[in-house]
């Protein structure tokens, strides 16, 4: 999968992404405003086996963010089942190297519209934290 977004490019994970997903991934603020799965300290391990979940996934739901031929964030969706089928949660996180420029904004604008199409979806959600006033 790929969106151009012009500086922003919205793609498929590589297995090549796991050093800038360890860079950018580790950090306190953005485990705090992520479900609990998402861990902190975020380790070897951890990006390791999330490339290999995301990669096996089908349909593919999960996706990086891309800003200078890096990848600075991650984004995806959490497909509802039986009636909700057409339902999903959108999540998303950026490397706060990259804060305050509407990276996530632009990024969860273009895969929900990508969502709706290749999904078949009518409604996606995105939960975020009280103290997340941006998101």
């Amino acid at each position: 999968m790929l969106l151009d977004l012009g500086d922003l490019q919205i793609r498929s994970w590589r297995k090549s992404d796991l050093d800038a997903l360890l860079r950018h991934a580790n950090n306190a603020k953005i485990a705090a405003n992520l479900r609990d799965q998402f861990s902190h300290p975020y380790t070897r391990r951890d990006g390791i086996e999330y490339l290999d979940f995301v990669r096996d996934q089908r349909p593919e739901r999960n996706f990086a963010l891309q800003h200078n031929e890096e990848a600075i964030g991650g984004l995806g969706f959490q497909i509802g089942v039986d009636i909700s089928r057409v339902s999903a949660e959108v999540g998303y996180w950026v490397s706060e190297a990259y804060w305050g420029r509407g990276f996530a904004t632009r990024a969860v604008e273009a895969v929900t519209e990508w969502g709706f199409t290749e999904y078949k979806l009518t409604r996606v959600f995105a939960l975020v934290f009280a103290h997340n006033a941006p998101s």
